[in-house]
C-alpha cells in the first residue's frame, strides 16, 4: 500500500493495515530504533499513572500493541488492553494469554461512563484519526479524578537537537526496515508521522480542550519524547 497518496480521510484504515502488517516484528523495531530506552520510558509512564490513582476499576492501555506496557501492570493490577489493529493483538495474545484484550476504535470507545481508574497510551495518538474526539473519550471513560499518562516522539525545541533528532531517524529507519525485512513504506510512515505530529499537534491544549484538568507535558529524550499527564476533574 501507498502510505503517504492515500486520502488523509482514510487515515485509520491505513494505520490499520500497517500496523497489522509489521505487527511481528514492532517490538524488535522499537527496541532498535530507541537503543533499547523504550523499556525506561514505560518504567516511568507507569509510575506517574499509579501515583495517587483511584483503587477502583481497571486500567486500560490503550493501543496496547503487542502488549508490553499491559504486561508490565498485569498481575499486580487489573487492566485491559485495547488496540484499533487485529494483529497487535494476536501478538499480545501470544505473550499472555490470559490478558484481557479488546479491539477498539480510540474514538468510539467499548467501554462504559467512568469504568476506568487509569489509561496509559505508548506512541499511539499521533497515529489516531480524530485525536480530539479520541480524548474526550479517554474523559468519558475514567472515573472522576482517574488519570491519563500518554508517551509519544516529539520534536526538541534546541534547533540543533531538533536537527540531530531529524537526521537520526532518517538514517535508523532504514537500517531497522532492512534488519527486520519490513514493509519499507510503513516504516517510513511511522518517521514522517512523528515529524509530522511534532510539528503540529498541542497535546496539553487538545487535553484541556477534552475536559481534563492538571495537563502538562514532561520532556524526555531531549524532548524527543513527551510524557503527558492530566486529571479527569
Amino acid at each position: 500500500m501507498d502510505y503517504f497518496s492515500e486520502s488523509k480521510s482514510n487515515k485509520g484504515q491505513i494505520v490499520q493495515s500497517m500496523f497489522d502488517e509489521v505487527a511481528p516484528k514492532y517490538d524488535c523495531f522499537n527496541a532498535v530504533l530507541s537503543m533499547g530506552m523504550d523499556t525506561f520510558w514505560r518504567s516511568k509512564a507507569i509510575k506517574n499513572l499509579l501515583h495517587e490513582l483511584p483503587t477502583q476499576g481497571p486500567i486500560i492501555d490503550m493501543g496496547c500493541g503487542s502488549g508490553d506496557l499491559a504486561g508490565d501492570l498485569f498481575g499486580k493490577h487489573k487492566v485491559i488492553g485495547a488496540d484499533f489493529c487485529h494483529g497487535m493483538l494476536k501478538e499480545a495474545q501470544k505473550k499472555m494469554d490470559r490478558l484481557p484484550l479488546s479491539q477498539a476504535d480510540a474514538t468510539n470507545l467499548p467501554f462504559s461512563d467512568e469504568s476506568a481508574r487509569g489509561m496509559i497510551s505508548a506512541f499511539v495518538i499521533r497515529n489516531i484519526d480524530g485525536l480530539p474526539k479520541a480524548f474526550k473519550e479517554f474523559n468519558r471513560v475514567l472515573k472522576p479524578e482517574g488519570k491519563l499518562v500518554i508517551m509519544e516522539f516529539s520534536l526538541p525545541k534546541n534547533p540543533i537537537i531538533r536537527f540531530g533528532f531529524m537526521q537520526y531517524l532518517k538514517i535508523m529507519f532504514p537500517i531497522a526496515c532492512k534488519l527486520f525485512k519490513g514493509d519499507g513504506e510503513a516504516y517510513q510512515y511511522l518517521r514522517k508521522s512523528i515529524q509530522d505530529f511534532g510539528t503540529n499537534i498541542d497535546v496539553v491544549n487538545l487535553l484541556n480542550q477534552a475536559g481534563f484538568t492538571k495537563c502538562k507535558k514532561t520532556p524526555l529524550l531531549m524532548g524527543g519524547v513527551s510524557l503527558y499527564e492530566a486529571t479527569k476533574a
